[in-house]
């Protein structure tokens, strides 16, 4: 017991001199500011060169997803190749109720992206893509791997909230060589994958939990003000994190006038430079609607539905620059 108050003693001494206090103080806060970054801000969805900083900072929480707790911050679920994890397109996602009846369905695009916005329930999703098989068995039994987590293999999904936007990651299995997929990589085509993000992933996540148990270790023996702060922080960032609050992923179509929901609004995303449409999508009946698009600039024609079922020309919005993550999430007010 003497031994062990000794030793408390010395390590106490230790942490409060000058010295070692800064290398306490550095390592817990930078471990922390890199954790508050991913839990505060939309994810990074690209990766180049000039972007590494971008990249860290999407991959510095990734030790909260790996012991359960943290949900990443996303708009959109990404079907992918289990081996290359390179994103898969098109693949055909088709999504089906408790009853087994189709309620929706989705094309990913060039970086495997997909999205429903749909009522609670129970769901199920299936996959189809040539050349590849699911639900995957390399994976199977895995939540995550070395890029993506929460991943999915068929099983039924509980959807608590409506409006909630179902972005599992789906990893299917190749079974014969796919020329696409093989231009697109040499091509470099993807833009949400990297061969840099594994390793990166891990510096961050050691990054990240070295300065939690930093943190822990230097309030049991040096409980002051600022120690206890950042301890406080790491606890709220993991309740944040229980919580899943995650930025908004979906936007609303309005009635200018009376803020009313316009219901079943129709939403045509159109080229600017060549007033074509690539994408129509449709609003619930609460104005929501969710818009995946290739990066790039669009505006959007939007037509009402009337009380007799036909609809009509509304509303034709600004060009609405969709370059960074390729999301379309805008408040339209007709």
């Amino acid at each position: 017991m003497d031994k062990l108050i000794l030793l408390s003693g010395e390590l106490k001494e230790i942490l409060e001199n000058p010295k070692g206090s800064a290398l306490t103080k550095t390592i817990s806060t930078v471990g922390i500011i890199s954790g508050i970054t991913v839990t505060l801000s939309a994810i990074s969805s690209s990766f180049s060169a000039s972007d590494f900083f971008l990249v860290l900072v999407r991959l510095t929480g990734g030790i909260l997803a790996s012991i359960g707790i943290k949900k990443k911050i996303k708009h959109w679920g990404t079907a992918y190749d289990s081996v290359t994890k390179q994103p898969l397109d098109p693949a055909y996602v088709t999504l089906t109720d408790s009853r087994g009846k189709d309620i929706a369905s989705a094309i990913t695009d060039i970086d495997g992206r997909y999205g429903f916005s749909i009522v609670g329930g129970d769901y199920k999703i299936s996959v189809k893509k040539t050349n590849y098989i699911f639900p995957s068995k390399k994976l199977i039994g895995k939540n995550q791997d070395e890029i993506y987590n929460d991943l999915y293999f068929g099983g039924q999904i509980k959807i608590n909230e409506t409006g909630e936007i179902l972005t599992k990651n789906i990893p299917l299995d190749p079974v014969n060589f796919d020329w696409n997929e093989f231009a697109k990589r040499n091509k470099k085509f993807m833009k949400f994958y990297s061969k840099w993000d594994l390793w990166l992933r891990k510096i961050s996540d050691f990054s990240f939990v070295i300065g939690f148990f930093v943190s822990v270790f230097v309030l049991v023996f040096a409980p002051k003000p600022y120690n206890v702060i950042i301890f406080a922080v790491y606890v709220v960032l993991l309740i944040m994190r229980l919580l899943g609050l995650k930025p908004k992923s979906f936007g609303y179509v309005v009635d200018k006038s009376t803020g009313a929901p316009l219901s079943f609004a129709i939403l045509r995303v159109m080229i600017p430079s060549t007033d074509t449409e690539i994408s129509r999508k449709i609003a619930d009946a609460y104005g929501r609607y969710y818009c995946l698009v290739p990066k790039g600039k669009y505006y959007i024609k939007v037509e009402k539905k009337n009380g007799d079922g036909s609809y009509s020309f509304a509303h034709t919005s600004e060009v609405i620059d969709a370059s960074k993550k390729g999301i379309i999430k805008k408040k339209f007010e007709v």
